[in-house]
């Protein structure tokens, strides 16, 4: 097992430990898809790693009546980043290479000889717009899938994504955009500015928040006012091919936002980016002396500062004193 502090490495086979059952154990072979840049400490390959660590070992008191008809469960993970054009590949390269050499395997205590690649269940991605990549193809071939965090509504559309389970809660009324407007109207806020990066899950958080927020809305159950909700500016960050934040694209939203007068402005900005962008878009705020007294609100990336490396230092120390108000 390793140590907290060692980095994830790709496309390694973890093999378990244990060798009860040894002589008529089945293998079933999971893929870890992992956004390999985006953690320091415990990595969801350690963590998952554990866990099928406790799962193989039938003499360890901990879950050792799950599989315990000798089957075994066999990782092995790859680099999935944050996007569709390294996910996918990275899953077919594991789907197509993974098991297709020629090995022996015993099943049910007899010798049989496969060719054929072996994969039969997925855990990732992180990003929704990698995760919806890979499970369209992995719903073709029947494999399953298990998203731990992706939340983009659209994954809960069976016809579309039959492969997915999911873990967090979609992002709509039911999930982080429900509780963003519950957030805003419990400050009796009505009138926001939206800026997200241009993502698939920024994008559709972006549209589900004002079809809920924008328009009309009657006096609530438990003592709320009718109110107005509005959306005075909105307006997409563009990322650079290497997946960071395109720094002129955020001058120019910057730049466009109405801040001059108060009857056409907000000084509440809803910012809707995963948390490594949220940080380079706030500093370059912070540099242009954007607004100052902006209100800045968001989902994923409040609060998780030392969850990234990400995150920009104060040259004097660590901390947040560099971002905004």
């Amino acid at each position: 097992r390793r140590d907290r502090g060692t980095s994830m490495v790709s496309n390694e086979i973890i093999e378990p430990r244990s060798n009860v059952f040894q002589a008529q154990r089945r293998r079933v072979y999971v893929a870890g898809l992992f956004d390999e840049s985006n953690y320091e400490k415990w990595t969801p390959s350690e963590i998952l790693e554990v866990a099928v660590d406790l799962i193989n070992d039938h003499e360890d008191g901990w879950f050792d009546d799950v599989l315990d008809d000798g089957t075994e469960l066999v990782l092995r993970f790859a680099d999935s980043g944050c996007d569709p054009r390294k996910s996918l590949p990275a899953y077919w390269d594991l789907r197509t290479n993974w098991g297709a050499e020629e090995s022996k395997d015993v099943d049910g205590g007899c010798d049989s000889r496969r060719s054929a690649p072996r994969l039969h269940g997925i855990i990732g991605c992180r990003c929704s717009a990698a995760t919806a990549a890979v499970a369209r193809t992995a719903g073709l071939e029947v494999v399953p899938m298990v998203s731990p965090v992706s939340s983009a509504a659209d994954l809960s559309e069976k016809a579309d994504y039959p492969s997915p389970f999911r873990l967090v809660g979609p992002d709509d009324e039911r999930g982080q955009v429900g509780a963003l407007v519950s957030l805003l109207r419990a400050m009796e806020w009505e009138k926001v500015s939206v800026i997200a990066t241009d993502t698939k899950f920024a994008r559709d958080m972006m549209t589900d928040f004002s079809s809920l927020w924008v328009g009309h809305h009657l006096a609530g159950d438990v003592g709320e006012s009718a109110w107005i909700g509005e959306v005075v500016y909105s307006h997409i960050i563009k990322l650079n091919a290497d997946g960071t934040v395109n720094e002129e694209s955020v001058r120019r939203v910057l730049n466009g936002a109405p801040t001059n007068n108060p009857s056409t402005n907000s000084r509440v900005i809803v910012l809707i980016a995963h948390h490594q962008h949220a940080y380079s878009i706030l500093k370059i705020a912070r540099d242009v002396d954007f607004q100052p007294d902006t209100i800045w609100t968001g989902t994923e990336w409040v609060g998780q500062e030392t969850l990234s490396h990400h995150l920009p230092q104060n040259p004097i120390g660590t901390g947040a004193s560099w971002m905004p108000e």
